[in-house]
C-alpha cells in the first residue's frame, strides 16, 4: 500500500479536461469509494484549490487538487496525496501559501484513536514540500479536533500559517500553533492556549489580523449560556488583547458557531448563530485593529425577521462590509442573504434579501464575494423532489438577484449533489465544487461565468440647477432596466448623503436632493460630487456647486 501511495504522490501533474458545456460538472476526483470533508479556496487566477478526505484505500487519507481557470486538472489524476499515513485523516482545511501553492491541515489518527493535528505544504506543481505525510502540529493526549488555518500575516510571500483547534487534553480549550514556511513549529510544543480562561471553549474560527498576527474566535461556555470570544495573537504567540479573551458577544441566550473573515482593513468580521430571541437568528460584529473596538454592543442583527436562521455562511464584501447567507425557516427552508456596511448597518432589506424561495427545500448556502460588492451564492436544492441538485445565484451590491429567479441549475446529474462550496476570483468568474453521488461519492466542480450575465445599462448623469441653493435634481438616462444608487461626496471625498436606490426602467430618471446630509443637516456651500452606481458598478460622476 505504501508503494502505491508513493507512486501516486510521484505522478506528474496532468492538464486534462475543460469545463463541460452541459451542467453536469467537471470531475475533480472519481476514485473508488467516497470523497468527503472537502474544502476549496480560490487560486487567485480564475481557478481553485481543493482538499478532501479520501477513502480510495479504505481508510481515509488527505488529497488535494488544483483546477485552472480553463478547467484543466493541473495536479495528479484524482488528486495529489498530502497524507497517506496509517489511521484515518479527515477534516482538511487549506490556505494559500502566498507562493503559488497551499498549506493544508487536518485531523489525524495515525498515533491514537483520539486524533491529532498535522499539516503539509504543497508546492505549485503539486509536490509535498514538508515531511512525508506531513508535520505534527499537535500530538498531545486527548482529542484535537476542528482545525482552522490562516496565513500568519497579511501580504507575506511566501507565508507561514497559524493553525488553531479545539483541544481536549484537559477541559476543552482552544489551542494554536504557528508553522513557518519550512513547516517548523514556532510556538510551544503541541501548541499553546489562545486564552487564559479555564472556561470550556469550542468551535474555533481564525482570520489573519493585518501584519502582526491572527485573530482567533471561539464559542465559550459561560454561567448562563455560551458566548463568542476572540483573541488577537501576535507572531510570538502572545495575546495582544485581554489574555482571557475579548468578548465579541455576551448577550442573553446562546451564541455559537462563529465565522471569522477579514474586513479588508486589517480588522475582522465575526458572524454567528444566536438564540437571544424567540428564534435562532444571525448576528455579526466587526473588530478594528490594532486595539480592540467593536461596532455594536452585542452585535448587529443581520436579519430582523423572527424565524430560525441556520447554517450561515459569511465573506467580506471587499469594501469593508460583510456578506452573509443562511438557511431561513420563515416559510419552508429557503436561502436568504444580507449585506452589512462597514458600520454594521443593513444595506439590503431588514428581513434579508431572497436568494431562493422556490417550492421545495433550499439549504446550506455557500457564499463568495463577486469583486463588486455583491455575492455569488450556491446551495443544495430539492425543488424537483427527485433528489438534491446544486443551484447558484448572483446578488449585486444592492441586493438584486441578477440571474434567473430562483437561481441557475449548476448540476442536475442523477442521484444527489450536496455540500456546495463556491469561490470567486473577480467579477468575471466563480467556481462551485460539490460532493456528487452519481458514482459512489465523488467530487465535481463547475465554472460559473459572472461577466455577461448582468444587466449593464448605459447611463449619463446631469444636475440642475448647477450651481444650486436649496435643492437640485439629478437626472440620468438609461438604456435598460436596473437598480441605481446615488451618493453625494464633499470635495475631500467624504460621503455626505446616500439617496434611496430603487429599480428603474429604461428612459430618463430623476432623483431630487434637498442639499442635506444623511443626518438632515443643511450642507455648507462648496463643491460636491454625485456618483451614480448602476447594478453595483460606478458608472457616472457629476460635479455640483452649492451656493449659500
Amino acid at each position: 500500500m505504501l508503494l502505491a501511495l508513493a507512486c501516486a504522490l510521484a505522478l506528474p501533474g496532468i492538464a486534462r479536461a475543460q469545463w463541460p458545456a452541459a451542467n453536469l460538472g467537471l470531475p475533480v476526483c472519481t476514485a473508488a469509494y467516497s470523497q468527503s470533508f472537502r474544502t476549496a479556496i480560490s487560486d487567485g487566477a480564475g481557478g481553485m484549490f481543493v482538499a478532501w478526505s479520501d477513502m480510495r484505500f479504505v481508510v481515509s487519507d488527505i488529497y488535494v487538487q488544483h483546477v485552472s481557470a480553463s478547467g484543466a486538472i493541473l495536479w495528479s489524476y484524482n488528486g495529489a496525496l498530502a497524507c497517506g499515513a496509517a489511521g484515518r485523516q479527515d477534516q482538511p482545511v487549506l490556505v494559500s501559501d502566498g507562493a503559488g501553492g497551499i498549506v493544508v491541515a487536518w485531523r489525524d489518527f495515525r498515533y491514537d484513536s483520539d486524533g491529532d493535528v498535522f499539516a503539509q505544504r504543497i508546492g505549485p506543481g503539486g509536490a509535498a514540500l514538508w515531511a512525508f505525510n506531513g508535520v505534527p502540529v499537535c500530538t498531545a493526549g486527548g482529542q484535537q479536533v476542528a482545525p482552522v488555518i490562516a496565513p500568519d500575516s497579511a501580504g507575506a510571500s511566501p507565508s507561514g500559517v497559524v493553525i488553531a483547534w479545539e483541544d481536549h487534553r484537559d477541559e476543552p480549550r482552544i489551542y494554536a500553533q504557528r508553522l513557518d514556511t519550512a513547516g517548523v513549529a514556532r510556538w510551544d510544543p503541541n501548541g499553546k492556549p489562545v486564552s487564559t480562561s479555564l472556561a470550556a471553549q469550542f468551535e474555533p474560527a481564525i482570520v489573519t489580523g493585518g501584519p502582526y498576527g491572527v485573530i482567533v474566535a471561539w464559542t465559550q461556555q459561560g454561567d448562563t449560556g455560551s458566548d463568542i470570544f476572540a483573541e488577537y495573537v501576535g507572531h510570538d504567540g502572545q495575546p495582544l488583547w485581554d489574555p482571557a479573551g475579548a468578548g465579541i458577544c455576551a448577550a442573553a441566550g446562546d451564541q455559537f458557531r462563529p465565522i471569522a473573515v477579514s474586513d479588508s482593513a486589517g480588522g475582522a468580521w465575526f458572524a454567528w448563530e444566536d438564540d437571544r430571541g424567540a428564534s435562532i437568528g444571525v448576528y455579526a460584529q466587526r473588530v478594528t485593529l490594532p486595539g480592540f473596538s467593536v461596532l455594536v454592543d452585542g452585535g448587529a442583527q443581520v436579519c430582523s425577521f423572527d424565524a430560525d436562521q441556520l447554517a450561515l455562511a459569511a465573506v467580506a464584501d471587499g469594501r469593508g462590509g460583510l456578506l452573509v447567507a443562511w438557511t431561513d425557516e420563515r416559510v419552508n427552508m429557503d436561502v436568504y442573504a444580507q449585506r452589512l456596511d462597514p458600520a454594521g448597518a443593513r444595506l439590503w432589506p431588514a428581513s434579508g434579501e431572497i436568494v431562493c424561495n422556490e417550492p421545495g427545500t433550499h439549504a446550506f448556502p455557500s457564499i463568495a464575494a463577486d469583486g463588486l460588492g455583491g455575492a455569488l451564492v450556491a446551495w443544495e436544492d430539492e425543488r424537483t423532489g427527485a433528489g438534491t441538485d446544486i443551484y447558484a445565484q448572483r446578488m449585486d451590491s444592492l441586493g438584486v438577484a441578477r440571474w434567473t429567479a430562483g437561481g441557475v441549475n449548476e448540476c442536475s446529474a442523477s442521484y444527489n449533489q450536496f455540500q456546495a462550496t463556491v469561490v470567486s476570483n473577480s467579477d468575471t468568474v466563480g467556481v462551485v465544487v460539490w460532493v456528487d453521488q452519481r458514482g459512489a461519492s465523488d467530487l465535481y466542480c463547475q465554472r460559473v461565468p459572472l461577466q455577461g450575465t448582468m444587466l449593464r445599462p448605459a447611463v449619463s448623469l446631469k444636475a440642475a440647477p448647477n450651481p444650486a441653493t436649496l435643492q437640485a435634481t439629478f437626472a440620468f438616462a438609461a438604456t435598460g432596466a436596473g437598480r441605481a444608487e446615488l451618493t453625494i461626496f464633499d470635495a475631500a471625498g467624504r460621503r455626505v448623503r446616500t439617496l434611496d436606490h430603487e429599480m428603474f426602467e429604461a428612459g430618463v430618471q430623476q432623483v431630487p436632493w434637498d442639499a442635506r446630509d444623511d443626518s438632515g443637516r443643511t450642507c455648507a456651500g462648496g463643491v460636491y460630487f454625485a456618483r451614480l452606481a448602476v447594478d453595483g458598478r460606478a458608472t457616472a460622476t457629476r460635479r455640483i456647486t452649492l451656493v449659500r
